[in-house]
């Protein structure tokens, strides 16, 4: 059986992740058992064991902690101690369960650490050895505007180790151009950026025809078809689409969950909500909280509750005051520390116990803003088809800052994978992003648009 030099970068990769896990996995047993357990290769200990390498593995997996030939280091690095850290939590609540009485902490706290150092020399040694070992792949770029080729090239400089951008054709000079530039064998890799479906579907069969790996970046009809589910009809295959309704069973199980939950983190929260309160009295004498007009589903306005992290009436009507730009002068120094840990937005399990919001969904957007949106974007509507929410796809993959457009196709594809489990998923790595500062940086300059060209 031949090999291909893909399969064999494939199997390093899987040894990689197999040695971080196996030295992790065996430090744990061994620390476990010491502190924790009488006898060694107990039944406690091949289950306590076999539960760390599930959680370990699970979390690493959600966090992209194993994601080496697409993070930078300290992303992997920042993955892996969240790795570390909750699992740590879950595994001291499972030996405090089979102890039956509240163990030590410093040993958990002692795997931690180590657990934490381990993953740093691991995820600089794998970048590295990826590094060496994957050649870049010379890529061609084809798009359509020139918001998709701004794409391109920005995505090309944070993947220089994954491929090298040679030259870029904009679809206007046709197929036979691009096809004839293929045709050449000068490049293993092709990023499709913004391409109409009709000429995209011919250049990326021409691709797998030959062997030519592709990187595409999706339109608004991609996340539509996504959302739909196949049948047989007589013998042939049909895809059935259609407005995003979730089942009677799902919206239930999920709005039982949002009560339960956010009046449970009302209780537990209730110190830090009365500090911030008085905080933000304290600073300037001003109202605690503000509310806002917001857009949730099928259009449905609510006034949403935050802390108020602003001046007494900041917005001054125009975009500026729309939109909270970087390094917004409007803000207070409390504000600053509220909204850079997102305690700005724990009033709004308010609207959640109201039935506004659920806890997972498409972040409601200010009316005004949405409305402007709407006019450069007429899909952006799209986004109402759910319940808004407190966190959601958008706000764990993308940025505060993204463009409407980017935050409309995350928004579509959360709309689209809509279950138990994907909220799980979101809320679990909304731990993640609380304290990556580039997750709750402002817009430079105020609404930023898209024209309609732009988006083709």
């Amino acid at each position: 059986m031949k090999v291909s030099s893909e399969q064999k970068r494939e199997a390093i990769v899987f040894l990689c992740y197999l040695l971080l896990i196996g030295i992790d996995t065996v430090f744990f047993g061994i620390l476990w058992n010491y502190y924790y357990n009488a006898r060694l290769f107990s039944v406690n200990s091949a289950i306590i064991t076999g539960l760390f390498l599930i959680i370990y593995t699970s979390f690493a997996k959600l966090y992209s902690g194993f994601d080496i030939k697409m993070q930078r280091i300290q992303e992997l690095v920042y993955s892996h101690i969240i790795t570390s850290f909750m699992t740590g939590v879950l595994i001291y609540l499972v030996t405090w369960i089979i102890k039956k009485e509240m163990p030590n902490m410093l040993p958990i706290f002692g795997c931690i650490c180590f657990w934490s150092v381990v993953s740093v020399l691991w995820a600089y040694w794998t970048v590295r050895l990826m590094k060496s070992i994957i050649i870049p792949g010379r890529a061609l770029a084809v798009y359509d505007n020139l918001i998709a080729y701004k794409n391109g090239i920005k995505m090309s400089s944070k993947l220089n180790w994954r491929f090298s951008l040679e030259k870029e054709i904009s679809i206007g000079e046709g197929l036979d151009r691009i096809f004839d530039e293929l045709a050449s064998g000068l490049y293993n890799f092709v990023l499709l950026l913004g391409v109409a479906s009709s000429e995209r579907n011919d250049i990326i069969k021409y691709c797998i025809s030959n062997d030519i790996e592709i990187c595409v970046r999706p339109n608004i009809g991609d996340f539509l078809i996504q959302s739909g589910h196949m049948a047989q009809i007589d013998h042939l295959p049909v895809m059935f689409l259609g407005r995003g309704k979730s089942g009677v069973f799902y919206l239930g199980v999920k709005r039982f969950l949002d009560v339960f939950f956010s009046f449970l983190a009302l209780l537990v929260l209730s110190p830090v909500l009365l500090l911030t309160a008085l905080a933000i009295k304290l600073e300037d004498g001003g109202l605690v909280f503000y509310k806002q007009d917001r857009y949730t589903i099928n259009g449905k306005v609510f006034s949403i509750y935050k802390f108020r992290s602003m001046k007494e009436n900041a917005d001054n009507g125009g975009t500026e005051g729309i939109i909270t730009v970087q390094n917004d002068i409007r803000i207070t120094r409390v504000g600053k520390v509220i909204r850079r840990c997102r305690i700005d937005e724990l009033p709004q399990l308010l609207n959640i116990l109201k039935g506004d919001m659920s806890i997972v969904g498409p972040r409601p957007e200010r009316i005004e803003a949405a409305d402007i949106y709407q006019k450069e974007i007429p899909e952006f509507k799209l986004r109402l088809q759910v319940k808004a929410g407190l966190t959601g796809y958008a706000q764990v993959y993308g940025k505060a800052n993204s463009a409407p457009y980017d935050k409309l196709q995350m928004d579509l594809y959360y709309i689209g994978q809509q279950s138990i489990v994907t909220d799980m998923k979101i809320v679990l790595a909304t731990i993640k992003i609380i304290f990556m500062p580039e997750s709750t940086e402002g817009f430079s300059t105020g609404i930023e648009k898209e024209t309609k060209g732009d988006r083709k």
